[in-house]
């Protein structure tokens, strides 16, 4: 049985704050059902190994750079979030993630930056989509106005995406694509 809890290590704490409002499901093209639910600071470790595992494509692909490090702070910085501004959603199978995807604004900014990384067994089944689709509801009751993503222009699989999520026609440069979204 998929649930949200079976995402949680039983020692995970979910900070002040913790929108379990935000805990969903998503469908995928193929029938499966993923849990979603927000990021939480006990959540380090998974992704530390996660970010260890992924093949080098998938990173450069998402950091727009070839195999990044991920240091202590950045690694804190991903899964601290406050829940209003900055936000990240995780997808689930059973107790693996297998996607998660964030929108970074300021403190009553109108805008923020939305991104998504899919394992890749999961592409194509409808597990970015569906992020978006949740993390652009959390972002207007937020009262954040627009979406803007920067993405590698030879990234097909995320300029589908975002056209499929109603993104702007992008403009690139230098090999990378620029869109935004108002949000409704």
């Amino acid at each position: 049985m998929l649930t949200i809890a079976s995402t949680l290590d039983a020692t995970a704490e979910t900070p002040h704050g913790y929108p379990i409002e935000l805990e969903s499901s998503i469908g995928l093209a193929d029938g499966r059902r993923l849990a979603v639910r927000p990021v939480i600071p006990g959540d380090a470790a998974l992704l530390r190994a996660e970010f260890e595992n992924a093949d080098d494509e998938t990173l450069r692909l998402r950091f727009l750079t070839p195999r990044p490090q991920l240091d202590e702070h950045h690694l804190t910085r991903l899964v601290t979030v406050d829940y209003v501004w900055r936000l990240a959603l995780t997808a689930w199978d059973g107790v693996e993630p297998v996607a998660i995807a964030r929108y970074e604004g300021e403190a009553d900014a109108a805008s923020a930056e939305v991104a998504f990384v899919v394992k890749p067994s999961y592409r194509r089944l409808g597990v970015a989509s569906g992020l978006v689709a949740l993390l652009e509801k959390a972002a207007v009751a937020a009262g954040i106005s627009e979406f803007t993503a920067t993405f590698l222009a030879s990234n097909p699989g995320a300029a589908g995406v975002l056209a499929r999520s109603g993104f702007a026609v992008p403009t690139t440069h230098d090999g990378i694509g620029e869109t935004s979204k108002r949000l409704t």
